[in-house]
């Protein structure tokens, strides 16, 4: 719509926007909890803990595997699934003095996980180490290291004096420390496993051929790494009180 004629005159048109989902509805949760409560040396230390699980599914998410074909926006559908899950222990002591003097400290530590269960992606045979469903919530793709290049007999062999013999270069091992082939059949190179076809030098980052085609490119990104999504989090607190004045402190810490 919009245009006609040699001339490619601009006219007033419509087009279809995003697609209609009527079929939209909650997104739901099953949760279940388990746990304990104690009271020791006469009710002065008190312990609790709790298991959680969650199932989390109708999340809206858009289709990934829809064909090309199709040549319309699509609307989010519920689709997605996601399970979280964790503990959490908190201890605590309490004491009062004759004198009317309270005083207590209390220690807590938690962990929490998460995983997609489902997400509709469109994952290329053999890449399946690419897909979101499986991993935390929030993970991304990465190309893996495998240390630094440190000296020149990794690339290639070398001479009495250290210097690399440009014409022989060292053969690629894989995850199994065996050499291997690329697609062609040819030989694959320590050499050539570069991003971006950079010569690689001591000095630089060792990356893994991750489907062993003996290229880095798109196809050796692998989801691993860290979340922003804390997974252990720990506080400390503490305080007093006498008669009419009392006093505390909190100390919170997350861990990635």
């Amino acid at each position: 719509f919009g245009m006609y004629g040699n001339g490619r005159t601009k006219v007033q048109g419509a087009w279809e926007n995003t697609l209609g989902n009527p079929d939209l509805t909650w997104e739901t949760a099953q949760k279940a909890n388990i746990g304990f409560e104690a009271k020791l040396l006469k009710d002065k230390v008190s312990i609790t803990y709790d298991r959680y699980e969650e199932n989390r599914k109708n999340i809206l998410s858009y289709r990934g595997t829809m064909p090309g074909v199709v040549a319309a926006a699509l609307p989010p559908y519920n689709i997605g699934k996601v399970k979280n899950w964790g503990n959490e222990l908190e201890i605590t002591y309490r004491n009062r003095l004759h004198n009317g003097f309270n005083y207590w400290v209390k220690g807590n530590v938690a962990n929490n996980q998460n995983k997609i269960i489902f997400r509709d992606e469109a994952i290329l045979p053999g890449l399946e180490y690419q897909a979101q469903t499986g991993k935390p919530i929030g993970q991304n793709k990465y190309l893996q290291a495998d240390g630094l290049y440190t000296s020149w007999s990794q690339l290639y062999a070398v001479d009495k004096d250290n210097n690399p013999i440009l014409s022989n270069p060292v053969l690629a091992k894989n995850g199994s420390g065996q050499t291997y082939t690329n697609e062609a059949g040819q030989p694959v190179y320590q050499k050539d496993l570069s991003f971006n076809g950079v010569p690689l030098q001591p000095g630089d980052v060792k990356l893994i051929d991750i489907n062993e085609d003996g290229v880095i490119d798109y196809k050796d990104y692998k989801m691993s790494g860290k979340t922003k999504i804390p997974q252990y989090t720990y506080g400390l607190s503490l305080g007093f009180n006498y008669k009419n004045f009392d006093f505390s402190v909190l100390d919170r810490k997350s861990v990635v």
